[in-house]
C-alpha cells in the first residue's frame, strides 16, 4: 500500500511520487497495470514540498547508481534515434570506416 503525493511529468514520462512503509518511492506510471482506491484517506506529511522531494530524488538516483560507458556501433538512423534517450549524453556517428 502507498500513499500517492503527486504526478510528476519528465519528459514524455510520468511519475508517481509517494509515501510507502519503506519511505519515498518512484513508480513509473507506464508500468502499472491497475491501482484501486482505497477506504481509509491517503497520508499526506505536513509541509510536503513535492518539487523539493523529487529534487531529493532525483539527485539520490543519480548518486547511487553506477554510471557506465558504452560505445555503440550502429548505422546513422540509429544514432539520432539513441539521441532522443535522457540517459544518451554524447552521441556521434561514424561512416563505419
Amino acid at each position: 500500500m502507498l500513499d500517492p503525493l503527486g504526478l510528476v511529468a519528465k519528459g514524455t514520462t510520468w511519475y508517481l511520487f509517494a509515501g510507502t512503509s519503506y519511505g519515498f518511492r518512484t513508480y513509473r506510471l507506464s508500468r502499472m497495470l491497475e491501482a484501486a482506491v482505497l477506504a481509509e484517506a491517503s497520508a499526506r506529511p505536513a509541509n510536503f514540498d513535492l518539487a523539493a522531494a523529487w529534487t531529493v530524488s532525483t539527485r539520490h538516483l543519480r548518486q547511487e547508481h553506477p554510471q557506465y560507458e558504452v560505445t555503440l556501433h550502429v548505422d546513422v538512423h540509429a544514432a539520432e534515434w539513441i539521441k532522443t534517450w535522457q540517459i544518451a549524453r554524447e552521441v556521434s556517428a561514424s561512416d563505419g570506416g
